[in-house]
Order: structure tokens, then C-alpha cells, then sequence
């Protein structure tokens, strides 16, 4: 006679890890645009107002630069009349370019700000987004520095190492804005974020570039069809004069919009791949990490 056995619990399976959330290509996209379209009033005014000076000052440097080089021809390429204008023009270029960088910097700040508050379900004017954005100025200010020179050496190395250091330091403002770090330890900060999530980070950079390129092919087009030719004229002889008064005007007016669209897209990009990074690693929401500014 068989023995009966009573059947025997199965023992329980170990539950197979949950998969980590990764970061979205498509959910940093279409969230960036988003809130963009909720807050696009404030942020074209942030994005206006910060890069106004910046737009003044590559639109007044030609001017300058003219005004200083004598019409009588030939010109002795080692007189001062020629030498002094090319010295401004020079230092007026890269003046221009680390002023354009800083208010950038300072730009996307004030934005964080407003895009912050929005993720978390609230409005921010204008004013209050400025004042926060003065508070962390100086450290905005030597982030923009290091981070431009580090994107910079890159670049000089080749492409690749500065689009690589681009999104290494992908997040530095939100870093600054939102945990009150300095220059340093939010470089730090931004490299330990994005470390895992720079491929996506990439491919959202290279669609918001390709669509500023866009952009400001349209936008340069209409110029040119209000203002004329832009970037100059000819005379009767054939030979090209400089720009016309409306021409600069159409001109500065084209970058001002260019720059402020790009600035806006990539603090909307910053802004949501922090929060999303920041809620993957450490299960915290946008109305967490506002609380920074109450």
C-alpha cells in the first residue's frame, strides 16, 4: 500500500527585479514642449530681457568698428587706423561671445525657475523668476565661465569631446538653481546626474538643434524679405557696402529671436531631465524639489 503524502507548499519564487525607469526621448521632448507652450509668455520676456544686452552689443560693435576705419583707400595694412579697428573687432568678438554666454547662463536660470514651479503645479511671474536667478548670479556666473571654457577645450580637441562635455554638464544650471551648489560641485553635480542618460540627453539636444535650425531659416528668410539684404548691399560699381541702419536693426532683431528660442528650448530640456533624473535616482517629484524656493 502506497504511502500518501500531503503535497508540498511550493516555495515561493524570488521576485525578479523591477527593471529602473530609464529617461525618454520622447517624454523629455514632448514635455519640454509642453510646458513651454503653458509658460511661453514668461519665458520669451526672461529670454528677451537677459540676451537684450548681448544682442545691443554685437549689433553696435560693426558700427563702432566702422566708424573708427578711414575711407580713403589703399590703407597700409600696419597703420593704427587699420591695426586699432581690427584689435576692437577682435576683442569685441570674443567680449561678445562670453557676454552672449553669461546671460545665457543667467537666462536659463530665471527660466528654471518658472519651469520648475510649473512641473510642481504652480505659476511664476516674471519678476519673481529674476529675483531668484539673482540670488545664485554669482554662481551662475562662474558656472557659465568653466563651462564654456571646459565645452570649449573640448571643441578644440575635436567635435565629439565637446558634445560629450556638453552633455556631461548638461544640468549645471538646474544644479545651481535648485540645490544652491557652487561652481565646482555643480559641475560635479551635473556629471554624477547625467552619467547613464547622456545618450538620451544627446539625442534631445540634436532634435532641439535641428529644430532652432529650422527655425531660424525661417526666421532669417522673413527678415531678409522685411528688411532687405541683411547682411548688406552693392554699389554701383558691384562692390559690397556695408550694412544699411535697417539692415543691422533686422539683423540684431533676427538673433535676439534665434537666441531667445534656443535658450528657452534647452532650459525647458534642462529643467525636465533634472526632474526626471532626480526622480529615477531618488524617487523625488517636481513638488518636492520646489520647495528649494518657498
Amino acid at each position: 500500500m502506497s504511502e500518501h503524502r500531503s503535497p508540498q507548499p511550493h516555495a515561493p519564487q524570488p521576485h525578479a527585479p523591477e527593471p529602473s525607469p530609464k529617461l525618454d526621448t520622447a517624454d523629455l521632448l514632448g514635455t519640454s514642449m509642453r510646458i513651454i507652450g503653458a509658460s511661453f509668455g514668461p519665458l520669451l520676456a526672461l529670454a528677451l530681457l537677459c540676451l537684450l544686452p548681448a544682442i545691443l552689443f554685437d549689433t553696435l560693435l560693426p558700427i563702432a568698428v566702422d566708424a573708427l576705419v578711414p575711407e580713403a583707400e589703399p590703407l597700409d595694412p600696419q597703420a593704427p587706423e587699420v591695426v586699432l579697428p581690427a584689435v576692437l573687432a577682435l576683442g569685441g568678438l570674443c567680449g561678445g561671445v562670453l557676454l552672449e554666454l553669461i546671460l545665457t547662463y543667467i537666462a536659463q536660470g530665471a527660466m528654471t525657475y518658472v519651469l520648475i514651479e510649473l512641473l510642481a503645479g504652480r505659476q511664476a511671474g516674471v519678476g519673481a523668476s529674476l529675483g531668484q536667478a539673482a540670488r545664485r548670479a554669482g554662481p551662475l556666473l562662474l558656472t557659465s565661465i568653466l563651462s564654456g571654457v571646459a565645452v570649449f577645450l573640448g571643441a578644440l580637441a575635436c567635435l565629439l569631446p565637446g558634445l560629450y562635455i556638453s552633455m556631461v554638464l548638461f544640468l549645471v544650471v538646474p544644479a545651481v538653481m535648485m540645490e544652491d551648489v557652487g561652481p565646482v560641485q555643480a559641475l560635479k553635480r551635473s556629471a554624477a546626474l547625467t552619467e547613464g542618460h547622456r545618450g538620451t540627453l544627446f539625442l534631445a539636444f540634436l532634435a532641439v538643434l535641428l529644430v532652432n535650425i529650422v527655425l531660424a531659416c525661417i526666421i532669417t528668410s522673413f527678415g531678409v524679405g522685411m528688411g532687405g539684404e541683411v547682411a548688406g548691399a552693392y554699389d554701383a560699381t558691384g562692390q559690397p557696402q556695408g550694412p544699411s541702419a535697417l539692415g543691422l536693426v533686422v539683423e540684431g532683431a533676427i538673433s535676439w529671436a534665434i537666441a531667445a528660442l534656443q535658450s528657452m528650448a534647452l532650459a525647458a530640456l534642462g529643467a525636465v531631465a533634472y526632474v526626471r533624473i532626480r526622480g529615477i535616482r531618488e524617487r523625488v517629484n517636481a513638488q518636492a524639489l520646489a520647495e528649494v524656493f518657498a
